[in-house]
């Protein structure tokens, strides 16, 4: 009994990126503007970061995880 075969590419992800310390009056709606206003040497456009959720340690530390695009990644990361 021979059925046929479907194949599928993996889809290529954004990178993820963790920034710690986030102000607790900071939101997921409102962090891309948060970063863009204080990174403007970097000319970040919006909609290159994505806020995915956020969350807090066992410390009471507020971190948040956001997806980027790559050469958004190398700019964050260079600063």
């Amino acid at each position: 009994m021979r059925g046929e075969l479907e194949v599928t590419l993996p889809q290529l992800r954004k990178p993820r990126m963790v920034i710690n310390n986030v102000p607790k009056v900071t939101t997921v709606g409102n962090l891309e503007e948060t970063i863009i206003a204080q990174y403007r040497e970097l000319d970040l456009e919006p909609g290159e970061i994505y806020a995915r959720f956020i969350y807090t340690t066992k410390t009471g530390q507020v971190n948040t995880v956001i997806e980027v695009v790559p050469e958004t990644r190398r700019k964050l990361l260079q600063n």
